[in-house]
């Protein structure tokens, strides 16, 4: 590389500057896309939010029990309304700042 050139590295490529004999300067700029695996995660914690105000998803489960399926169903439904009811605004608002 020349005096003023620039290297572009994919992300991911692993890397490391050495000045060749004279003083250089090494500026890296990252950027970090929005992806839709940070946006599901947004709208979990969101979601996860709101359950946490719901006193039946607080409650203990109910001793004796014979197992978890209409615990796990009843959980699952409050999850999904949730997730289906969450305003997107925000979301995205904090989807632009991070």
């Amino acid at each position: 590389l020349a005096p003023g050139d620039v290297l572009y590295l994919p992300r991911g490529w692993l890397h490391s500057a050495v000045a060749q004999g004279a003083v250089s300067v090494h500026l890296t700029l990252g950027v970090h896309p929005w992806t839709r695996h940070a946006l599901a995660a947004q709208l979990a914690e969101t979601a996860l939010a709101t359950l946490r105000e719901d006193p039946a998803m607080r409650a203990s489960l109910p001793l004796g029990a014979e197992g978890p399926d209409g615990e796990l169903e009843e959980v699952r439904a409050r999850l999904v309304t949730a997730l289906t009811t969450a305003d997107p605004a925000p979301l995205f608002a904090r989807t632009r700042r991070a």
